[in-house]
């Protein structure tokens, strides 16, 4: 897979991902294919990539937010899974952060 992310290290990788467990500035959602995942029961086999959210808090602007999203596996694209997935992040956004 090619994605526009620099190699990390594996200390590096962790504290990455611990960042994006306890920060409360950005989120982000792992993509699978319920096929494969059904079929297999593997998650990271499953996984056509992820979408991701970051937060702003600007004086001026109560909430804003930058959406990012990556399908990664060719073979998933072109199947409507990431516009799915982003209209699914929208919906936590507003119901569950409480922004509308």
């Amino acid at each position: 897979m090619l994605t526009a992310s620099e190699p990390l290290s594996l200390d590096k990788e962790y504290e990455m991902q611990k960042g994006w467990l306890m920060d409360d500035d950005k989120c982000t959602f792992i993509i699978p294919d319920k096929s494969v995942f059904e079929n297999t029961g593997d998650e990271i086999g499953a996984m056509i990539r992820d979408t991701n959210l970051f937060f702003f808090h600007p004086e001026d602007c109560v909430q804003l937010a930058e959406a990012k999203i990556m399908i990664a596996d060719e073979g998933a694209r072109r199947k409507r899974r990431g516009w799915e997935a982003m209209l699914l992040m929208l919906c936590y956004v507003i119901v569950l952060r409480n922004w509308v």
